[in-house]
């Protein structure tokens, strides 16, 4: 079986069980944090995909637009609440992203989604694969990565990347995120920005 098929496959399956499974958790966390952060509670920003072709990535919004006297946003460790600091250690805001992984944006396993205007978004062979909701920089390193850390492990994936090491990754990232629950751990870059940093 030609091995983009069967990766394409997994997807459309995992994602399916998973849109269905969580279904139940989005909708009310969807509404607390429209409450919460007083806005429509799904975040939007534009991502690098396979073959550097850009798309709207989905996520359950976790900051507040608030803004300084000159209307600009106040940085971001400002504008998260206190709901939003749980949603983001749990991952839970990302789970809109499976949308992303059957529309076909996005793949269960793959490097993570950078923001266009990153200078990790030039690199071509880290993208020549489709991002995913989990990666193995994200398994291996529990506090915020250097660009030369993640990208050895993304350029890593993308050599030796098949379908035993994605359910591999997969099975090990709910420990990944209890483990990390207390400590720093990896987002990439301006992942919750409505704008480039100033």
């Amino acid at each position: 079986m030609n091995k983009g098929f069967a990766k394409r496959a997994f997807d459309i399956v995992g994602a399916s069980i998973g849109i269905v499974g969580a279904a139940p958790i989005i909708l009310p966390i969807a509404f607390i944090m429209a409450v919460d952060t007083r806005s429509f509670p799904i975040f939007k920003q534009v991502r690098m995909g396979k073959d550097q072709k850009p798309f709207t990535i989905f996520k359950i919004k976790s900051m507040r637009d608030t803004k300084d006297e000159n209307g600009n946003f106040l940085p971001d460790k400002d504008r998260v609440s206190k709901l939003g600091v749980c949603l983001r250690k749990t991952r839970l805001d990302e789970l809109p992203q499976l949308v992303n992984v059957l529309k076909g944006d996005m793949s269960i396993v793959g490097p993570r989604p950078i923001a266009i205007y990153n200078d990790i978004a030039q690199d071509v062979f880290r993208h020549t694969v489709r991002p995913g909701l989990t990666g193995i920089a994200q398994i291996n390193k529990k506090n915020i990565l250097e660009r030369a850390q993640l990208l050895k492990f993304d350029h890593d994936y993308v050599r030796n990347g098949n379908f035993i090491l994605d359910i591999k990754l997969c099975l090990k990232t709910p420990f990944m995120l209890v483990l990390n629950w207390s400590d720093p751990h990896y987002r990439e870059s301006a992942q919750a920005s409505h704008h480039k940093p100033q």
